[in-house]
C-alpha cells in the first residue's frame, strides 16, 4: 500500500511538471496506423505474460526490486499506449465514413435558408484542430510513463549488467526484465512520435529517490527478501 501511494504521488508531482505538447505527436510517425496497432499490441502481449509469470512466481514481493517497479511501469506505459492507438485508428476510421458521408450530401443539391438573426457578421473564426489540440490528461500521463520506462530502464540495463549482475541464471526472463525492456523502449521511441527532452532525465531521477525512501522504510520496518530472509541492507 506504501508503495503504490508513494508511486501514485510521485506520478502526479512528475504530470504537474510536462510542459504543453501537442498530442498528435504522440502516435506513429514511421508505420501505417494499423501495422503500429499491431506493433504495440505483440509487444505488450509479452510483457504483460512475463510480469503474470512473475507475480506468479513471487507474489508481491516482486515489487520490493527497482527492476520490478520499472518493469511493471513499463507494462503499463504499453497497455495504455495500446489504447490510445487503438482510439486514434477508430477516430480515423470515424472520419473517413463521415467524411464518405459529407461528400454524398454535397452531391444532393440542397437549398440554403438564412433564419435572418442578424448574427452573420459576428461569427468567430474557425481554429484548426491542431490549434484546439492540446496536450490532455491521458498524453501527460502517457508522456510520464515513458519518460520511466524509457530513461529509468535504461539505467536499470546498465546498472544490473554493470554492477549487479553476479551469479544470477541468464534465462529468458532475466535477459526480458534487464535487457529487452531498453529494446523495447527504443524500438518504440523510434517509431513513435513521442517527445524526448534531455532534461526529463531528472524524472527518472526523482522516481529513483522515491524508491529509495520506499527501501529504506521497509528495511526499517523489518521487510524481508523474496525467500523470507531478513534484509540485511537496504534493497
Amino acid at each position: 500500500m506504501m508503495m503504490m501511494m508513494m508511486m501514485m504521488m510521485t506520478m502526479m508531482m512528475m504530470m504537474m511538471m510536462i510542459e504543453q505538447q501537442q498530442p498528435f505527436n504522440f502516435f506513429f510517425q514511421w508505420l501505417p496506423l494499423p501495422v503500429f496497432v499491431m506493433y504495440r499490441v505483440i509487444i505488450l502481449t509479452y510483457n504483460l505474460g512475463w510480469l503474470i509469470y512473475n507475480i506468479y512466481l513471487t507474489g508481491a514481493k516482486l515489487f520490493i526490486y527497482l527492476t520490478n517497479w520499472t518493469y511493471t511501469i513499463l507494462v503499463i506505459y504499453f497497455a495504455f499506449a495500446t489504447i490510445l492507438s487503438c482510439k486514434a485508428l477508430y477516430d480515423d476510421l470515424k472520419r473517413e465514413q463521415e467524411a464518405a458521408s459529407s461528400q454524398k450530401r454535397e452531391e444532393t443539391p440542397m437549398v440554403e435558408i438564412k433564419t435572418g438573426s442578424g448574427d452573420e457578421d459576428s461569427e468567430e473564426p474557425v481554429m484548426s484542430a491542431r490549434e484546439k489540440d492540446v496536450l490532455r490528461f491521458e498524453h501527460k500521463l502517457l508522456w510520464l510513463m515513458h519518460i520511466i520506462s524509457a530513461t529509468g530502464g535504461l539505467w536499470v540495463t546498465a546498472g544490473y549488467w554493470s554492477v549487479v549482475f553476479k551469479d544470477d541464471p541468464i534465462n529468458a526472463n532475466n535477459i526480458t526484465k534487464h535487457a529487452l525492456n531498453s529494446v523495447f523502449m527504443l524500438i518504440d521511441t523510434s517509431l513513435s512520435s513521442i517527445p524526448v527532452r534531455v532534461v526529463h532525465w531528472l524524472y527518472a531521477l526523482l522516481y529513483f529517490a522515491v524508491y529509495l525512501i520506499f527501501s529504506v522504510f521497509y528495511w526499517l520496518l523489518g521487510g524481508t527478501n523474496i525467500k523470507g530472509d531478513p534484509i540485511s541492507t537496504v534493497p
